[in-house]
């Protein structure tokens, strides 16, 4: 459902903003994406540390666990978005993305606030996702993300209909996300498991010193990925214009469809992360090979037609 929600808001966000208000968007969602690891690898840390104790049922650790890489988060939110306030209004926004028409310029500022901001609240809210995987729960975050897509469609359809700027029509679709994620997370903490809620009270530096251990690796490998996949529309924006931009971010989002594969994968990540914590080596290896066999075969058919 993302993956068809994003191919039809395609040619309607084109069609509304035309080429070059199009080809900002995509450029601050790159430029935005490039930050992706200000959560230090704590996020995917914390996967591997629930999985684990999900095995041993090692309640305390799970709890001292989620209140310090929840707060180290609301730290981190906290002090980017401190500096985007200090940085704002002395930034040439239209110089950066390098957008020429007047109103793309007028819009370029505003446009990256939203975005950035959507994007900062992320970053605590997203601790959710991270809980449900490592408790081999990725379906039900999925559901609630399933949700959020839908409302973000018709949201787009709304900002379309009635002729709204970039910027109102960058937090229906970004926006919209957030508020579902944060509801998914208030049922989580105050229902589902009252007694992970995060609480200042069990922060645990030893803990969280591990964690930020882990998640180094992460950030690499994070860091990776940005420069192999959301560098392109900065560079392109940058020697080109924002409007060269969409003509290959409408390529980039056909090929999004490889993301199947890592749908097929994830959920045996927290899945691992249980066996060994119960040393049953035996099922993992064979799981294992297996998913590598069934990425394999799904890659290829994806990509030959491609």
């Amino acid at each position: 459902i993302s993956i068809i929600t994003g191919f039809v808001s395609v040619p309607l966000t084109i069609n509304y903003l035309g080429v070059e208000r199009y080809g900002l968007w995509m450029t601050i969602i790159s430029f935005t994406m490039a930050l992706k690891f200000a959560d230090l690898g704590l996020g995917n840390g914390l996967i591997n540390t629930l999985s684990k104790t999900f095995g041993t049922n090692d309640r305390e650790e799970a709890k001292k666990a989620v209140s310090s890489v929840f707060f180290i988060l609301l730290a981190v939110a906290s002090f980017l978005l401190i500096i985007f306030s200090l940085f704002y209004t002395s930034l040439p926004w239209g110089s950066i993305f390098n957008v020429r028409t007047e109103i793309a310029i007028n819009e370029s500022g505003p446009s990256a606030a939203v975005f950035f901001i959507c994007f900062i609240l992320n970053i605590p809210i997203g601790i959710v996702q991270r809980i449900q995987r490592g408790y081999q729960e990725g379906y039900i975050f999925n559901l609630w993300e399933t949700v959020g897509n839908i409302l973000s469609l018709v949201a787009l359809l709304f900002a379309i209909y009635f002729k709204l700027g970039l910027p109102l029509l960058i937090l229906a679709i970004a926006g919209i996300p957030i508020i579902v994620r944060s509801i998914n997370m208030f049922f989580q903490f105050f229902y589902v498991r009252k007694w992970i809620k995060p609480r200042l009270g069990l922060f645990d530096i030893q803990i969280a010193k591990r964690l930020l251990n882990t998640g180094i690796v992460f950030t690499i490998i994070t860091l990776a990925n940005i420069l192999g996949s959301s560098v392109d529309n900065i560079i392109i924006a940058q020697y080109m214009g924002a409007s060269f931009v969409t003509e290959y971010s409408i390529v980039q989002k056909l090929y999004s469809i490889l993301f199947i594969v890592t749908f097929i994968t994830a959920p045996f990540w927290p899945a691992f992360g249980e066996a060994f914590a119960l040393a049953d080596y035996s099922w993992a290896q064979r799981a294992f090979y297996k998913i590598q066999l069934l990425s394999f075969w799904v890659t290829i058919m994806i990509c030959l037609p491609l």
